[in-house]
């Protein structure tokens, strides 16, 4: 039978990764304490978050008057705490003339949607995005240049935020 690695047979996958052999030799746990130490990635993580959060609310806001409910709520914590804030780049008036919109077409615009597209523009120009994307591929897969890939697609990249900076 032909031996695929010259170490001890014998010695398991957790024993591997005990004496930092291969990418995966830091634990997601440890990979993740190692990137939350770093305010430019944990910057990015915030972001990322608040993308999705976000994202589900504006898919909520299609349901007539139960989607309401969190887009109300998200917008009561932007008056209330700062850190509970889910869109700090974006004006409390431009929240509050969005509301007007919302309430004068009766539901129909999901105003969270217009607040999103803000907030993910200010958050990728800024670099957070893709520093949080980065964090995540490296948490996830142990690789430190899971971002090449993003670097490999800059163009397409830039080209959607181009079409976004014109609406």
């Amino acid at each position: 039978m032909p031996q695929f690695r010259e170490d001890n047979e014998n010695q398991s996958t957790q024993e591997r990764l005990n004496n930092n052999e291969g990418p995966m030799s830091k634990s997601i746990v440890e990979r993740w304490k190692e990137v939350t130490q770093d305010d430019r990635t944990k910057e990015g993580m915030k972001s990322l978050g608040r993308l999705a959060a976000n994202g589900l609310i504006s898919a909520a806001e299609f349901v007539p008057v139960v989607g309401e409910i969190p887009d109300w709520i998200a917008k009561a914590a932007k008056f209330t705490k700062k850190s509970l804030d889910l869109t700090p780049d974006v004006s409390k008036t431009t929240t509050v003339a969005l509301e007007g919109v919302d309430i004068a077409t009766g539901g129909f615009l999901p105003s969270r949607a217009v607040e999103l597209l803000i907030q993910a523009r200010a958050d990728y120009n800024k670099g957070n995005l893709k520093s949080g994307v980065d964090a995540i591929g490296y948490i996830l897969t142990g690789k430190k240049d899971f971002g090449l890939d993003l670097e490999r697609n800059q163009a397409t990249l830039d080209n959607a935020a181009k079409i976004f900076e014109k609406a």
